[in-house]
């Protein structure tokens, strides 16, 4: 048996609000804040330094091709790429380039 005005009242309750970060609480979200800048700055920052620098990186590739092969300059690359791409470093467009 429904009455009407008895029973649960949970879901006519008002939302309880969000209480303000404390200065310890901001203080702790420095590093996302440094992060953030870093991700944000860095692949752009060292993919116009790869670009500019596109001959001496593609010299030192040819380098490690000419002198242990192609297999061990192939998969130094794959790890330059993945390590680098991965952490947000440089952009895989500068890298695609070489």
């Amino acid at each position: 048996m429904s009455g009407s005005g008895t029973g649960n009242t949970d879901e006519h309750r008002p939302a309880k609000s969000i209480a303000p970060l404390t200065w310890s609480e901001l203080r702790g979200l420095s590093g996302v804040g440094v992060l953030a800048v870093a991700w944000f700055s860095l692949p752009a920052l060292f993919g116009f330094w790869l670009l500019a620098e596109i001959d001496a990186v593609s010299d030192l590739f040819e380098a490690w091709q000419a002198d242990p092969g192609f297999v061990v300059a192939l998969l130094i690359y794959v790890a330059v790429f993945a390590v680098t791409s991965g952490l947000g470093l440089l952009p895989t467009y500068a890298q695609a380039f070489l």
